[in-house]
């Protein structure tokens, strides 16, 4: 995922949000792995599926609605 997606990061472990279900920002802690440019590897704390808040992000409150844009 972007590296810009990450709110804190404390070694390999990072906090994110994503969107749940009922269009609202969760925090979530995930561990993280290799560096690849401008992306970041995630190797637990996530489910497949997840959509991750890519952009604007250091915005958002807990709980927060958000809207989806683009493929989703």
């Amino acid at each position: 995922m972007p590296v810009t997606s990450l709110l804190e990061a404390d070694g390999r472990v990072a906090t994110v949000f994503v969107v749940a279900a009922n269009g609202v920002a969760k925090r979530v802690s995930v561990q993280t792995g290799r560096l690849i440019g401008e992306r970041i590897e995630v190797v637990a704390g996530l489910d497949l599926g997840d959509r991750v808040v890519t952009e604007g992000a250091a915005w958002l409150d807990d709980n927060e609605a958000v809207r989806v844009l683009g493929g989703g």
